[in-house]
């Protein structure tokens, strides 16, 4: 739900809105982190050094990998995403200013032109000879990448016409299965023989591949609602996907040490129930009272009170 509160940031066009926001998503975002990062740092004893305070401040992947022991990896997409929050929000709402416009075609070229820019700054600076790295998980290089999102939402959900809904389900389907397929033989390109077109093509793979396993979610979304126990399933696991994602590595380390003597299904499947019971507690007793607590929009739309109360 990321889109239609920078779009509601842009169409009111009041800073203390812009600034509600930051403040939404540093509260989602950054106390869990936080957590984690400590539990990973004692873990490995790390807590207090460099290599923890860039991490602290998301600056350990901003132009470079700066640290010397990347020991929670998992936060190179992180440190994309705050970043993200940070600056393409506020570039929009200036330009939206200067032009003394709000309408949704001069929100998309501006999204567009952001999108142009990091893929020039990509393609001209980003060394090809460390692309995982020094280039993939590098935040100047790929904060783009959460922009297609947003472009994504203008184009489904603020189109004139309902662009998605003309488009036949087996030919998202289709596309996605196709999309799937080029950006595994992409990758596989990149690991035998480092082809640097490989290389540029495959950002642009994935998202084509993100896009089309959204749209097809979308359309089979009214599907899903029809049975109350997947759609609560899905609304579960949505909740508790961000604790997983943070805790998953933690708890490989911790379980592999403590399980190595068992068979390798019986280890899996501890993993899954224990990651499972975890996140469900921290969410319920840290993440929710976080959410309850932060700040709400000045806005003059009251219809933007249920679509944003949990986004």
């Amino acid at each position: 739900m990321l889109a239609p509160q920078i779009l509601m940031c842009i169409e009111e066009k009041r800073w203390r809105n812009l600034g509600i926001f930051l403040m939404r998503r540093w509260m989602r975002t950054i106390p869990p982190y936080v957590v984690a990062l400590i539990c990973a740092s004692v873990l490995l004893g790390e807590l207090g050094s460099a290599d923890f305070f860039r991490y602290l401040f998301y600056v350990q992947n901003l132009c470079e990998q700066a640290n010397h022991d990347d020991y929670f990896s998992i936060a190179w997409s992180l440190s994309v995403e705050e970043w993200f929050y940070l600056v393409f929000p506020a570039i929009i709402f200036v330009i939206s200013i200067l032009l003394a416009r709000r309408d949704i075609g001069t929100t998309f070229t501006a999204a567009v032109l952001f999108i142009a820019t990091i893929t020039v700054v990509r393609t001209l600076y980003g060394p090809l000879d460390d692309w995982g790295a020094g280039l993939r998980r590098v935040v100047i290089f790929r904060i783009d990448s959460i922009a297609y999102g947003f472009l994504l939402y203008v184009t489904i959900h603020r189109a004139r016409r309902n662009i998605l809904g003309q488009l036949p389900m087996l030919a998202v389907f289709a596309s996605l299965l196709l999309s799937i397929a080029l950006a595994l033989w992409l990758t596989l390109e990149i690991d035998h023989t480092g082809s640097a077109a490989a290389k540029h093509i495959l950002p642009f793979m994935a998202v084509l591949l993100g896009a089309t396993a959204i749209m097809l979610a979308v359309k089979v979304e009214h599907r899903f609602q029809l049975h109350p126990r997947l759609s609560n399933c899905g609304l579960f696991l949505g909740r508790v996907s961000y604790s997983i994602y943070l805790f998953h590595i933690i708890f490989v380390m911790v379980l592999a040490a403590a399980l190595a003597s068992a068979p390798l299904m019986l280890q899996f499947a501890l993993y899954l129930f224990v990651m499972l019971v975890f996140s469900t507690l921290f969410f319920a007793g840290f993440e929710r009272p976080i959410l309850r607590a932060r700040p709400r929009y000045m806005k003059r739309k009251e219809t933007f009170d249920q679509l944003l109360q949990e986004a």
